[in-house]
């Protein structure tokens, strides 16, 4: 098992001259031993480099076994070297997540342009502010927009920003299910990064549920 545990570590064993003696070498790659008691801390031994050497007279040779463990395994290493070390190998840039943090800034941006626009509407007779009018004839009537007749944002910024929310929900969702599937699992997914996924699964949820009884004119009661 010795023997195994070298050779997953990229690591070959000399025995000799002496009784119980050994020498550890580097063998089959880059070899790669934990220093300081820290992970990201490795000593690097190149191909047929002398990396440690002792004597272990008993048929258990529990010092060379312990100093084969004190190497990592070399598929272990391979995942945990940043591709930068690599010169060969191109970067890995994660363009889906520049992509969503754009789109929350955005969206930051969207809802800080949300402001009170202050103008009463001058109306025809017959109406009063209790109509909510957003025009002098009373044709569009909005609580929400014309409260009282006050109009708190223009028309144009009510539409823009409305679309806007419309747009970015359908983006942060279509993330959210892509994430989910990535993982091939709802539960994976909740527990990959919790409780962050968590939250932000109810932010979604909990917006699209908003989003969709504004779509539908349906009044939400609080």
């Amino acid at each position: 098992d010795i023997l195994l545990a070298a050779e997953a570590r990229n690591l070959g064993i000399r025995f000799g001259p002496g009784h119980g003696q050994w020498a550890l070498y580097a063998s089959g790659g880059e070899a790669m031993r934990l220093r300081g008691g820290y992970d990201d801390d490795f000593q690097k031994f190149e191909e047929a480099h002398l990396c440690a050497e002792g004597l272990s007279p008993g048929n258990r040779k529990e010092e060379l076994r312990s100093k084969v463990l004190e190497f990592e395994r070399s598929d272990q290493y391979q995942m945990m070297t940043p591709a930068s070390e690599n010169p060969n190998e191109k970067s890995n840039v994660a363009y889906f997540d520049l992509f969503v943090l754009f789109c929350i800034f955005a969206n930051t941006a969207c809802g800080a342009m949300d402001h009170f626009d202050g103008r009463t509407v001058p109306l025809a007779p017959g109406f009063g502010p209790a109509d909510n009018c957003c025009d002098p004839n009373c044709l569009v009537r909005n609580a929400d927009r014309c409260g009282r007749g006050i109009i708190y944002i223009s028309s144009d910024w009510f539409e823009l920003l409305k679309w806007a929310e419309f747009v970015f929900s359908i983006i942060f969702t279509l993330e959210l299910i892509l994430k989910v599937m990535g993982l091939w699992s709802f539960q994976a997914f909740l527990f990959e990064n919790f409780p962050t996924n968590f939250i932000d699964f109810l932010i979604v949820i909990i917006s699209d549920i908003f989003l969709v009884l504004e779509f539908l004119s349906m009044p939400v009661f609080f």
